[in-house]
């Protein structure tokens, strides 16, 4: 009887062992910062419009997809380009920050250069793919998108890849060769002479370098 008494005690310690062993890894998983379970949450299928009423945010300019792609997200634009580095679309606190466009554009993008900046992010989220397109053959499948401003839609062509510095005055200083602005950053990006009518650069640093930035140069056309 002694015997089977302290069988059972062993059972049930053992048991009790392993139920604390999993939920702390339970408990270790929620309190990742990152995971997939945040992955997830991140990748925003709503459009504009459901936006724009659900959560009132007059920083809410548009949204901006590319297609087979993760980014399929609202842009916001702040009053500087740090507004929206750690605050999601619901101006909430966010690791992963928004994908937001320059602060010196305008909000309705009549400018014929506007720049559109996101989080490199370790796992698929934001503008973690942009680094992608230095392959020729995920270019070639992923160079098609779509971005709304306000009542305008534009149809997104991906021209090029390129990384340039963060402090280059062509692509980044806005103040810069306003009349032949296009002109002169198809010449610098492309390395030949052209233009673009309206110039959409998507930004993200590159990872493991202060200063680099990966860029996308796009053609926008009015649909």
């Amino acid at each position: 009887m002694v015997l089977f008494i302290d069988r059972l005690i062993n059972k049930i310690v053992t048991f009790l062992i392993l139920i604390i062993f999993f939920l702390s890894l339970y408990s270790l998983y929620n309190m990742l910062p990152i995971n997939e379970q945040i992955d997830k949450s991140l990748i925003v299928e709503e459009s504009k419009t459901i936006i724009d009423n659900k959560y009132n945010n007059k920083n809410i300019i548009g949204f901006l997809t590319i297609y087979n792609t993760v980014i399929n997200y609202p842009v916001m634009q702040g009053k500087n380009n740090t507004e929206y580095l750690y605050l999601n679309y619901k101006n909430e606190y966010s690791s992963s920050g928004s994908i937001f466009l320059d602060y010196r554009n305008d909000k309705q993008l009549k400018d014929d250069f506007s720049i559109i900046y996101g989080h490199n992010m370790s796992y698929k989220a934001m503008f973690s793919e942009l680094k992608y397109y230095k392959n020729k053959s995920y270019f070639n499948t992923h160079n098609k998108g779509e971005l709304i401003i306000g009542k305008d839609k534009y149809d997104i062509n991906i021209i090029l890849y390129k990384e340039v510095s963060s402090t280059d005055d062509i692509p980044y200083n806005l103040y810069l060769y306003k009349n032949k602005r296009n002109k002169k950053i198809y010449k610098y990006l492309m390395n030949k002479k052209g233009n673009i009518k309206k110039i959409l650069l998507l930004s993200t640093c590159k990872s493991g370098y202060k200063n680099k930035r990966v860029i996308l140069l796009c053609e926008l056309n009015k649909i």
